[in-house]
């Protein structure tokens, strides 16, 4: 058994039916996933997805099909307790009918909440605490912030931190290169949006991929982008935004043409005590866990496995607690 709060705990799926659930200690990954263990309700792997975990609980996000249309449900699912809840429908459609764009999960106030923001612009925050749902007032402003990644944003799964949500997304006519990212953030307490500055990644060159990250109590951005020409090899960078908007670049990284894939598909998911990255290698049909040390441009695999076994995002990162007994609020 885990010790309570002691560190990050890595949730992974089985692509079995019905699903089982195992976890991977992220200060020792070497160690591998341990034996699989059913979910509370049985459910095909196909139709169930890891969403979001805050303060030990994960947000497990359910597919139906109903009239030829896909909807998703929601299950807030303490995996230490077993014990879980089934959110609740808003009375609006467009809610739960698969046409919401961008999703948060946080707690604020002594409760659980979810934040929904459909293709229609229209904000709607769950309170796990009355179990409803509720729309939430925006402004011009806030539309005209949000609209334009709505429509034509890729937006990555939010982090929490200060109480704030952070977005993470490519700007609008930008998706090709890739070389432009936005950052927006919702605070939790007000509930108002503010774009966020970006840090200066790659000087306009293509970006292969990107990700946000809280590390150590600071928001993090990891980047992968090609170099001036396709023989120079590619370059990752780790940037640290300080304050509300101010970028510090941690470390940058050459890397030879010969390495590809080896640095070019990995994604940083846990700093450990020792200053070492887990990484996550997601290249083809094998999946790697990686500890790389950034400042020394090493590496060496810790764990590997099948994508048909089971099922690893950076999603599935939480802090193994009893946290607050929600579930028996009506």
């Amino acid at each position: 058994m885990h010790h309570h709060h002691r560190h990050k705990l890595l949730i992974a799926l089985s692509t079995t039916t019905p699903c089982k659930f195992s976890t991977i200690d992220l200060e020792a990954p070497q160690d591998g996933p341990t034996p699989g263990r059913p979910l509370p309700f049985q459910v095909e792997h196909e139709r169930v997805e890891i969403f979001l975990c805050i303060r030990g609980l994960v947000c497990l996000r359910m597919f139906n099909k109903c009239n030829g249309r896909i909807y998703s449900d929601f299950v807030l699912w303490n995996p230490l307790t077993s014990e879980y809840k089934t959110v609740s429908r808003p009375n609006n459609k467009e809610c739960y009918v698969t046409t919401a764009t961008l999703f948060g999960f946080y707690y604020s106030c002594n409760d659980y909440k979810l934040l929904l923001v459909t293709k229609n612009h229209n904000v709607y925050i769950y309170s796990l605490k009355s179990d409803s749902w509720r729309k939430l007032e925006t402004t011009q402003e806030d539309l005209s912030l949000l609209r334009p990644h709505l429509i034509y944003g890729w937006w990555e799964q939010p982090v929490l931190l200060n109480e704030k949500l952070y977005f993470k997304s490519i700007e609008a006519n930008h998706i090709a290169t890739g070389n432009l990212i936005s950052i927006i953030s919702f605070d939790v307490k007000t509930e108002k949006w503010k774009k966020m500055v970006a840090p200066d990644i790659g000087n306009g060159y293509y970006k292969t991929s990107s990700t946000i990250l809280v590390v150590r109590g600071c928001i993090h951005v990891y980047a992968i982008y090609d170099g001036e020409s396709e023989t120079n090899g590619f370059v990752t960078e780790l940037w640290r935004m300080d304050g509300d908007g101010d970028w510090t670049k941690v470390t940058d990284t050459f890397n030879r043409p010969d390495c590809f894939p080896l640095w070019i598909a990995l994604y940083p998911l846990h700093l450990t005590k020792n200053g070492n990255w887990v990484m996550h290698l997601k290249f083809y049909g094998l999946k790697t866990l990686y500890e790389a040390d950034l400042q020394m441009h090493t590496k060496k695999c810790v764990y590997m496995y099948h994508r048909d076994a089971i099922v690893i995002t950076q999603r599935g990162i939480y802090t193994e607690t009893l946290g607050i007994n929600m579930f028996k609020h009506p």
